[in-house]
């Protein structure tokens, strides 16, 4: 069995992989790393409520992407009524169609799973993770055009896992706050 690290192992290990010390990167940098150790502006208040909790997949993206296809189709022969509409257009089209159907299909469609929440851990793509292994949770916002978020958790075994909170229905600090409930 491995040695099972303590909290401030675990903290080292993880600033040494995100946090970024030197002034350029910390001002400058291409992402910033922020540790946790209470969330207080969050919906979760108590363990009770997080009990048999299940986070399904968001279907956000699809109903973005129907809606952007939706406006090409119906918009574009307006704008363009006066020129020969040309392969390329017509491709467009087609598919347009295409991504509709397939954003009707996953909007309708049964919902999936993404994380569900035990008494005793939580299931994130069918790994188990129990909430005292859990040493520190933290928030890694990759920045760009748009920005992206990632929860951090630190394991006593030394692991490091970057969960991509933002395909659920959860934000990144409720998560962070059920592991907190969950953990005492």
């Amino acid at each position: 069995m491995k040695k099972k690290l303590t909290k401030i192992e675990v903290q080292e290990i993880v600033n040494r992989k995100y946090v970024r010390k030197d002034f350029i990167n910390r001002h400058f940098g291409s992402s910033t790393y922020t540790e946790y150790e209470n969330i207080n502006n969050t919906k979760y208040k108590k363990k009770e409520q997080t009990d048999n909790l299940k986070i399904y997949l968001s279907k956000t993206p699809y109903i973005v992407l129907i809606t952007i296809a939706s406006t090409f189709l119906f918009t574009f022969p307006y704008f363009n009524r006066e020129n020969s509409t040309s392969l390329f257009i017509k491709i467009l089209y087609a598919i347009s169609f295409i991504l509709i159907v397939f954003s009707l299909y996953k909007i309708i469609s049964k919902r999936e799973l993404y994380i569900q929440v035990l008494h005793n851990s939580f299931i994130i793509n069918r790994r188990e993770i129990l909430w005292n292994e859990i040493m520190t949770t933290g928030k890694l916002i990759v920045h760009g055009k748009p920005s992206h978020d990632f929860l951090i958790l630190g394991l006593d075994s030394g692991e490091i896992l970057q969960i991509d909170i933002k395909k659920s229905e959860i934000y990144t600090e409720d998560f962070i706050k059920i592991i907190h409930l969950n953990k005492t």
